[in-house]
């Protein structure tokens, strides 16, 4: 199935939210780390390349559409799949039974996070025996992905990168660097992905 089946999906699970108040951008970016995107540190500000191509991390970020509150799993799928925040959180809303008040917090197991990238990217997610040490002792590799858990946040990795809702920054200088990881998974993309 392909993104934009999911993402048609995702939609019509809410059909009484007020479309009038969603972005009139595109529904998903092709240049997400599911697709392939990765980090290069350049002159200090966060640059990611996808197909062969540089983009700034600030445009990425803008154009996924970043309220500036909470929401910590649903910013992480959003950022990690390229699919736009306003139809993750719907999806997750409707999928998960949240009901018309929910604010964004998602389960500590990860199953719901989980559960939805598999919906919109078929990515699957591996757990690691890493735990008790700082976010900035991780040694995870610059080609892959990973999903970390910190108490009562998560947030995605690539390599020394750290991105959540607040920030994309290096894993030394993150404002969660001190804080003692919990569990961290690496996702995994199929062999055949239809992104």
């Amino acid at each position: 199935m392909k993104i934009s089946d999911r993402v048609k999906i995702a939609e019509d699970m809410l059909n009484n939210i007020d479309k009038n108040t969603r972005l009139k951008s595109v529904k998903w970016l092709t240049d997400s780390p599911a697709r392939g995107a990765f980090f290069l540190g350049l002159g200090g500000k966060g640059t990611r390349v996808c197909a062969g191509k540089n983009r700034l991390e600030s445009s990425y970020r803008e154009d996924l559409y970043q309220p500036q509150m909470g929401f910590c799993g649903v910013y992480g799928v959003s950022y990690y799949t390229g699919v736009r925040f306003d139809i993750v959180f719907d999806y997750m809303r409707a999928r998960f039974n949240k009901g018309g008040t929910w604010a964004g917090t998602t389960d500590y197991t990860g199953r719901e996070i989980e559960q939805t990238i598999n919906h919109f990217v078929g990515a699957d997610m591996k757990d690691l025996k890493m735990k008790d040490m700082a976010v900035k002792n991780l040694q995870l590799r610059e080609d892959r992905w990973y999903w970390i858990d910190i108490r009562k946040h998560v947030f995605v990795m690539n390599g020394r990168w750290c991105v959540d809702q607040s920030e994309t920054a290096a894993q030394t200088e993150h404002w969660c660097k001190n804080k003692i990881v919990k569990r961290v998974r690496e996702i995994v993309m199929p062999q055949k992905a239809t992104v």
